[in-house]
């Protein structure tokens, strides 16, 4: 374990935390931080009072969990490990991914979905690369289609409709 390691995990779990906290704070929606502290805006979200604070470090969070779940696909991979801990960090980070759209940044989205699609292409660029292993179809297909479910299930959870509507505004603008 690396020093970066060291550093990469404790930050990325607590944003998961933080998100977590975030989201049912979404779901009871009483309008008060950590639900004692009244809110200075409506736009809080977890414990930051300001949306691109909080997509912000969220997006750090997810920066670091999807490196985290990358280093040890490639490393279990290498190894041809049957197990590998990379599962939990792409929860980690799927979940982060959720909250940065929950914080209402459009700008933090923005550069949540830049970070996505390179992530994407590295990632796929890594399964190109490497051997022909049919076993590691099955299990990351399977893991896809549950962090999809998740995804979905929260998205429809917290109302993804207002979101939508502040992205066409935006697209409106940048015309």
């Amino acid at each position: 374990v690396t020093g970066v390691q060291t550093c990469a995990l404790p930050i990325s779990v607590n944003a998961f935390v933080l998100a977590v906290l975030g989201m049912v704070q979404r779901f009871e929606g009483n309008g008060k931080v950590l639900w004692f502290i009244p809110a200075p805006a409506s736009y809080f979200v977890s414990t930051f009072f300001y949306k691109n604070h909080a997509a912000a470090y969220f997006n750090l969070g997810l920066a670091l969990a999807a490196g985290l779940a990358f280093w040890h696909f490639v490393r279990s991979r290498r190894r041809l490990s049957k197990s590998s801990p990379a599962g939990i960090h792409a929860f980690l980070a799927a979940t982060l991914a959720l909250m940065v759209l929950f914080s209402f940044s459009r700008t933090g989205a923005l550069l949540m979905l830049a970070f996505l699609a390179f992530a994407l292409v590295v990632f796929v660029r890594e399964l190109l690369r490497g051997r022909r292993e049919r076993g590691m179809v099955v299990p990351l297909g399977i893991g896809l289609l549950l962090l999809g479910g998740f995804v979905a299930v929260t998205a429809k959870a917290l109302d993804l409709g207002e979101h939508a509507g502040r992205f066409a505004m935006l697209r409106r603008q940048l015309r």
